[in-house]
């Protein structure tokens, strides 16, 4: 198990929030959707670095959040409202040239079922109206 801190997670949050973005800049992300697609990337298991004390969260996830922090100081990262985050125009720019050096694929399908809306009989939406 290797030493870590933010700073390792920083490339692979970008990536991460330029494909969950789907490249563009300003599209707001929840953070919580970054933490399986970093993770894969850094080919690492969150239980395996513990629990944050103050917080009980898995440490990789503070990790994440304050890289996150770091993005924000940089200027490629803003939080766009509470739980979200987004690339700025420079951090997108950043992201793209990381992803063009990286072999490494990343995922991009990541939601929380509590997030989908999922389709029910004859192709209509939960909670729309269908006779």
């Amino acid at each position: 198990m290797a030493d870590l801190s933010a700073s390792d997670f920083q490339n692979p949050l970008m990536i991460a929030l330029c494909r969950l973005s789907k490249g563009k800049s300003g599209i707001p992300v929840e953070y919580k959707d970054t933490y399986p697609i970093v993770l894969e990337a850094m080919q690492i298991k969150a239980e395996d670095y513990g629990i944050h004390t103050e917080s009980q969260l898995p440490q990789v996830y503070k990790w994440i959040q304050w890289a996150n922090k770091n993005l924000q100081n940089a200027k490629y990262t803003v939080n766009v409202s509470r739980g979200r985050w987004a690339l700025t125009p420079a951090g997108l720019t950043e992201a793209r040239r990381l992803m063009s050096e990286s072999d490494v694929e990343i995922p991009v399908e990541v939601a929380h079922p509590s997030k989908l809306a999922f389709k029910i009989s004859r192709g209509y939406f939960e909670g729309e109206y269908h006779p």
